[in-house]
């Protein structure tokens, strides 16, 4: 099993709880949040609820990231000069950029079929 549920058992967390507890946050009012809580409570608390709920169902928008477009192409006259430790380094790079690649494109299928999934269940 992956690393974030050993530590959400470790800690005896469970998404469940988590997800009732933002829900809970960001449908209470101000002020019986400071009675229950013994803190001032404030709309940015309430605000960054409603945020990770939005995030965790599909709902909030793609964050915007920072793109690098860059295309290496080496000829074969480079790479005939390359070392052994060059090549292999450009071997282990291109290795990570295709597993980070995939690794991307099944993380926005898995949102795409989430998402649809929460508008059949709320629809």
């Amino acid at each position: 099993m992956g690393g974030q549920y050993r530590q959400l058992k470790s800690v005896d967390v469970r998404i469940q709880d988590v997800l009732h507890d933002l829900r809970a946050i960001a449908h209470t009012d101000l002020q019986t949040l400071t009675e229950q809580s013994g803190v001032p409570a404030r709309w940015g608390d309430k605000l960054k609820a409603l945020e990770l709920l939005m995030k965790h169902l599909g709902l909030a928008a793609p964050e915007t990231h920072q793109h690098i477009h860059q295309h290496v192409h080496f000829t074969m006259e480079q790479l005939q000069r390359m070392t052994d430790d060059q090549l292999n380094r450009t071997e282990a790079a291109y290795a990570a950029l295709t597993t980070i690649e995939k690794e991307v494109a099944g993380d926005e299928a898995r949102r795409a079929s989430f998402s649809a999934r929460s508008r059949d269940v709320v629809g």
